[in-house]
């Protein structure tokens, strides 16, 4: 994984207002299709969009802490926005595979749904990994 998205666990950042993306990122009206779609669906779904709002999250952690902590010629061979465009891709694959369970994706998006800083973020992710070790 790219420096940004592993760096992410240490991150720092900003409260964002709803209207800067803060709030609940998550609740959608349905669509007709996605009113008729089977349960696996469903669930499908609503962890592929909860699982790129985290990696989307994450990547802002890293790259706001990167600008942080690195002199501005570091940051300038980091080449921020390929790399934050290839980090989540593969936040996205690795994340978007991994097994979750319903309880996990409910947690990950009331993670989501508050407007924290990013050490706050990641400290309500951390919660995940308690959720599949009690399942």
């Amino acid at each position: 994984m790219s420096l940004l998205a592993g760096s992410a666990l240490g991150c720092g950042g900003s409260k964002k207002s709803a209207s800067e993306g803060g709030g609940d990122p998550i609740v959608v009206p349905a669509t007709d299709a996605q009113a008729t779609e089977s349960p696996e669906a469903k669930f499908d779904r609503q962890k592929a969009d909860a699982v790129g709002k985290m990696c989307e999250r994450l990547i802002d952690c890293s790259v706001e802490d990167a600008k942080q902590q690195l002199p501005p010629e570091e940051l300038a061979k980091l080449d921020i926005e390929n790399t934050s465009k290839k980090a989540m891709a593969e936040c996205n694959d690795a994340y978007g595979a991994a097994p979750m369970s319903p309880r996990q994706v409910v947690t990950l998006r009331e993670c989501l749904g508050e407007p924290s800083e990013c050490p706050d973020f990641n400290a309500c992710l951390a919660k995940l990994s308690q959720t599949s070790e009690s399942e």
